[in-house]
């Protein structure tokens, strides 16, 4: 069973996800926060510790600080983000010869549990080192990057930045290689989110904002200041209660672009 916790968590994740994406100011102290210290949190997880505690910078587990001999101050209050739970479901399905066997799936569920920031905590100074997670990555390659997913890229000196048609991505040569870079995570959104039967009802303007927000994300996450997706993103701000889920889909297709390209 889900929690009536859990459940509140996942439906304020919905709701902050949509505002973030439809405001560049949110967007960009999103980024910010994941990129100096979160890297370790899924983009969802960071929303949620992002919204609780502006300020945070370095959140753990009570045990986890005891275990670093740091101590909760009284009367805190903790942040709430959805830890993943995997377990064995069983399923029936029907083999070669026709019957019916058992097997054990994994399934992922979330549960709400409860982080504290650093600077609620007491205790021995903690020994950080510079993380180096942008190291190498501030100077993206096109063609390395392109070859990382499934989409191959092609060239052409037509009138269109760029183009995909679910199944390869066409882009202008006219373009810096910062902005061919932006332009193919602009394309690469709309490969991995609008084909096949993926969100064939959602409009032009809403397929077009998250492929945008998309970029803007993955592009702030390596240093690349994507001022075009900027603008666009902002002619919606003020309208987040009109994206549905679209939210979610632009976080979780955002860092599984970056996750990518990091693991690398």
């Amino acid at each position: 069973m889900v929690s009536d916790k859990t459940k509140q968590l996942e439906v304020r994740l919905q709701e902050l996800s949509n505002q973030i994406v439809t405001d560049t100011d949110k967007l960009d102290q999103f980024t910010a926060q994941w990129n100096n210290g979160f890297h370790n949190y899924s983009f969802g997880n960071t929303i949620l510790i992002w919204a609780q505690k502006h300020d945070a910078s370095l959140c753990a587990g009570y045990r986890t600080w005891l275990e670093k001999k740091r101590f909760v101050r009284r009367g805190e209050h903790g942040i709430s983000i959805l830890a993943p739970m995997i377990f064995k479901a069983k399923r029936e399905k029907e083999n070669e010869a026709g019957e019916v066997e058992t097997e054990e799936i994994p399934v992922t569920r979330f549960r709400a549990v409860t982080v504290f920031d650093v600077s609620q905590t007491d205790g021995e100074p903690l020994e950080l080192g510079h993380s180096d997670k942008v190291t190498g990555h501030t100077n993206l390659e096109l063609d390395k990057v392109s070859k990382l997913f499934e989409y191959p890229v092609s060239y052409s000196n037509g009138i269109e930045n760029g183009h995909t048609d679910g199944k390869s991505i066409t882009l202008s040569e006219r373009g810096n290689s910062t902005a061919m870079l932006a332009t193919y995570f602009h394309e690469l959104a709309h490969s991995m989110l609008h084909f096949g039967d993926k969100r064939k009802e959602l409009s032009s303007q809403t397929r077009e904002l998250e492929a945008e927000a998309v970029s803007y994300i993955v592009c702030a996450s390596f240093g690349i200041d994507n001022q075009k997706s900027k603008y666009y993103i902002g002619n919606w701000q003020g309208n987040a209660e009109k994206m549905g889920n679209a939210g979610r889909r632009i976080i979780k297709t955002a860092e599984k672009i970056v996750r990518t390209i990091e693991v690398n």
